[in-house]
């Protein structure tokens, strides 16, 4: 589990440092979605640590059906910013949890 943690922890600051060389291209809107996927490692990241898991997987799982719910919401109010928010919450969170299947 050490070497997933590793792997948010590299995938989170690669992130971080995206987000800041799209902000500083003039590029804000793009750093800041990348910025959303960063937070979400580092959510995983938070969680894995707290829960054996077993319970983090059940967390995630948790967190996964909030963000579709929020998702659906956002797409009933024509809310595009929230909706493409949303997505990238989700898209970030599948990845994370393939890669938990994986180690």
């Amino acid at each position: 589990m050490e070497k997933f943690m590793t792997f948010l922890d590299e995938q989170a600051a690669r992130l971080r440092e995206e987000s800041r060389r799209l902000a500083a291209d003039h590029r804000r809107d793009e750093g800041d979605l990348t910025k959303i996927r960063a937070n979400v490692y580092g959510i995983c990241k938070s969680v894995l640590q707290v829960l054996d898991r077993e319970k983090a997987k059940v967390k995630l799982a948790e967190l996964h059906v909030t963000w579709s719910k929020n998702l659906e919401m956002a797409r009933e109010h024509d809310d595009v910013k929230q909706t493409v928010i949303e997505e990238i919450k989700l898209e970030t969170l599948d990845e994370i949890l393939r890669k938990l299947k994986e180690v």
